[in-house]
């Protein structure tokens, strides 16, 4: 299936129970062969070729530009804050990659193939670190094959902040609950640190009569 856009959306709905609402109007976009690949990786596929994010609630799939607010709220450690934690994985850490997509002649492997090359920015501090290639010739555009390297690379070094925060609502502080989505500032003198942050995931918890106590954090 080639030169998938937008409209072809329904296609990754069909007979599945779900039903999506698109609430942004995004530009039409080409999409190399998906190959033998389930609907929801198709349906990534298209996500990320958008620039779009989605949610689920029930059996609606909604399909925003993006999720969450970037708020003003700033949560401080001895204030709001209880606990934070950094964690990330450089295990695979990588800040150049090179890919190569279909050839010039699709019956001769001899001939010109398709090349794209990503470095990073982070390769003029931490040196080109090589990734492993890509060498798939479903790629036949090399502005989608770029965009595979630069995810790709980008995404070797997770780093994920864990946050227990105070329910300060019932108190009367003018804080928006947290939500995926969202964009908080996070300050924790102990360690030096003060970073615009997503978040991710919540976790509420909750005492006996109901009343929220706290929710912990990921972003």
């Amino acid at each position: 299936m080639t030169g998938v856009q937008t409209c072809a959306l329904p296609i990754f709905f069909d007979d599945t129970g779900y039903k999506y609402a698109l609430n942004f109007r995004p530009n039409a976009v080409s999409k190399d062969s998906f190959g033998m690949t389930s609907k929801m990786s198709m349906f990534n596929d298209i996500i990320t070729a958008i620039g779009a994010e989605f949610e689920v609630n029930g059996t609606l799939v909604s399909i925003y530009q993006k999720i969450g607010t970037d708020l003003s709220t700033i949560v401080r450690h001895g204030f709001n804050l209880s606990d934070m934690s950094i964690e990330n994985d450089i295990s695979g850490f990588a800040t150049y990659a090179e890919g190569f997509g279909v050839h010039a002649n699709p019956d001769d492997q001899s001939s010109p193939q398709l090349h794209a090359v990503y470095e990073s920015p982070l390769s003029k501090i931490y040196g080109r670190i090589e990734a492993e290639p890509i060498d798939d010739e479903r790629y036949t555009i090399q502005a989608n094959l770029l965009a595979a390297l630069k995810s790709k690379v980008d995404n070797t070094l997770p780093v994920s902040i864990s946050l227990s925060l105070y329910d300060l609502n019932k108190s009367g502080y003018p804080y928006k609950m947290a939500k995926v989505g969202d964009w908080i500032t996070a300050v924790d003198e102990k360690i030096n640190f003060k970073q615009k942050i997503r978040i991710i995931s919540v976790d509420d918890e909750f005492s006996a009569d109901g009343t929220r106590i706290s929710y912990a954090v990921t972003a």
